[in-house]
This record gives C-alpha cells, sequence and structure tokens, in this order.
C-alpha cells in the first residue's frame, strides 16, 4: 500500500470509530448491558480456563532443556505449536515472541509459528464448545481434530513461503532463563490476561452492538457477533440446531474473531509482521467451514 493509500485508510479507520462512537453514545443502555455480560463473562469463563495456563507455558518455555527442544527445526515446532494449542490465545504468540526475542527461533520461524499456535485453546474446545455448547465432549473432540488438520494444512501450504532461506539459529547462552523465574511468570501473565480480557469486553460490546442490525436470533445476528467476538458467538450457537451449531463454532474457532486477531496482533506487532498470521486465521476459518460441512 502506498502513502496516500495508507493515508486514506487510516482517515477511513478514523472515520469509522467516530461514526461508531457516536452510535454508542445514543443506546448507553443497551452499551451498559452487553459491558456487563462480557465482564461477567470474562470472570466467570475466560480467567479461569486462560490464566493457569499463560502463567505455566511462559515458565516452561524458559527452562533449559525445552528451550534446547524449542531449537530444534522439527520437533522443536512441533513442541511450540502443541504448547499453543494447550494455552490458546494468545499464550501461543507469546511463546513464540519470548524464544524470537532470546535468540531460540529465527523471526522468519516465529511468524511461521504464530500462524499455528494462536488459536483457542484445548481446554476451551473439549469443556466449552464441545461438552457446554455442543451437549457432548465428543464433539469438542471432532472440532479439534478438525481444527488440527486445518493448521497442519496451513503449516504444509505457508511453510514454503515463510521459511524459505530461514537461517539456523545459534544458541550461545541461556542467561535469560534467570530473568522469567515464577514470580515473572505470574506477574507477567496476569497482565497479558488484563489486555486479553480488555479487548474480549471491547470486541464483545461491539459485535452485539453490531450484530443489533439484523433481528435477535437471526443466523445473520449471530454470525456477525461471533466474528467479533468467538466465545461469545460460540455460547450463542446453542440456540440453533446441532448441525448449523457445529458449522458455526467450526467458523468461529478456526477464524478466532477479530478480537482473537487484536490480542495476538498486540502480541507480536513489536517482533513480527501480522500479515502472514491474519491470512492464516482467514484461511483456517474457510477450512473450518468447509470441513464441518462435508463430516
Amino acid at each position: 500500500m502506498n502513502i496516500k493509500g495508507r493515508k486514506m485508510w487510516i482517515r477511513t479507520v478514523n472515520l469509522a470509530f467516530t461514526l461508531f462512537f457516536a452510535f454508542l453514545l445514543a443506546f448507553p443502555r443497551s452499551v451498559g448491558a452487553a459491558t456487563a455480560q462480557a465482564v461477567t463473562f470474562c470472570i466467570t469463563s475466560i480467567i479461569p480456563a486462560l490464566y493457569i495456563y499463560l502463567v505455566f507455558s511462559r515458565r516452561i518455555t524458559a527452562v533449559t532443556a525445552v528451550t534446547k527442544l524449542c531449537a530444534h527445526p522439527l520437533w522443536g515446532s512441533v513442541f511450540t505449536v502443541a504448547l499453543g494449542f494447550l494455552c490458546g490465545c494468545p499464550a501461543g504468540a507469546k511463546n513464540c515472541v519470548f524464544l524470537y526475542e532470546n535468540g531460540v527461533i529465527s523471526k522468519k520461524r516465529g511468524e511461521y509459528l504464530c500462524c499455528l499456535c494462536s488459536g483457542a485453546s484445548v481446554p476451551f474446545i473439549l469443556s466449552f464448545a464441545g461438552a457446554q455448547i455442543m451437549g457432548d465432549i465428543k464433539y469438542g473432540l471432532k472440532l479439534l481434530l478438525l481444527l488440527a488438520f486445518s493448521v497442519l494444512v496451513i503449516a504444509l501450504g505457508f511453510r514454503p513461503f515463510l521459511l524459505k532461506n530461514e537461517q539456523k539459529q545459534k544458541i550461545s547462552a541461556f542467561n535469560y532463563i534467570r530473568k522469567t523465574d515464577f514470580t515473572a511468570a505470574v506477574s507477567e501473565s496476569a497482565y497479558l490476561l488484563v489486555s486479553v480480557c480488555g479487548f474480549i469486553i471491547c470486541f464483545y460490546v461491539l459485535g452485539v452492538m453490531v450484530s443489533g442490525i439484523f433481528p435477535d436470533g437471526s443466523i445473520y445476528s449471530l454470525v456477525l457477533r461471533g466474528l467479533f467476538e468467538f466465545s461469545g458467538g460460540i455460547a450463542q450457537s446453542v440456540s440453533f440446531s446441532p448441525p448449523t451449531r457445529e458449522v458455526l463454532c467450526g467458523l468461529f474457532l478456526g477464524f478466532g474473531s477479530l478480537s482473537g486477531m487484536f490480542q495476538t496482533v498486540s502480541v507480536i506487532n513489536k517482533s513480527f509482521s501480522p500479515k502472514p498470521f491474519i491470512i492464516s486465521r482467514i484461511l483456517t476459518g474457510v477450512l473450518m467451514v468447509v470441513l464441518t460441512l462435508l463430516t
């Protein structure tokens, strides 16, 4: 994008935010109710499902043996992606940034891995999307397997482009490990969780307000809401039939919502280009819709 195009884009975004702010001022009661719902959702669902995983994933990646494993071209990538799956967004991306900033992986590999390990966590998929929303944990397992397959397709497709001419990293020291003790992991994870909840609350409210342009309970309203904030969209999909519910869950888990995107971009923006990550989420969302329809 050239300079003129970039300025035009910035002006358009600024105008959109100004108009939307005016729109929110016109409906203060609805905004207040949506914000209260979002805060309750964060306290009752997001914090219990995410915080402890943020703490331990941050600490585990600082262990010498784990760091050496992460430096391995193949098994290191597998382990980092697996840890990202277990911990979810944005913990997976945070681990990639940590490994890159400390010289364990290259910038190209960090960008590549961010595309693969910045989605919903395994506990969230199994317990919330599967057991709670779909009614049986086996549906959660199915969604998890479909998501893993979609990520594998993305990994194979992106590898020739993102890892082209990658230079092997040489790890000469592990002095930084002493800087990441358990107390640091606890405090840093708490700060990150506050940021995550901030994004969730913001996009939850935006999703509720924007989805209001369609009749309440319509599939168009739900899709808009889920694309803004996927956990809230998944929660609302319970009102649809199981086949439709599964496709919606697949879409939201694959795409990860604008909230999830901004959470991850806020973590990686100073270290990696966000473009590969954004493209990967869009493609993963499309793949998940196709796979849930076919299966």
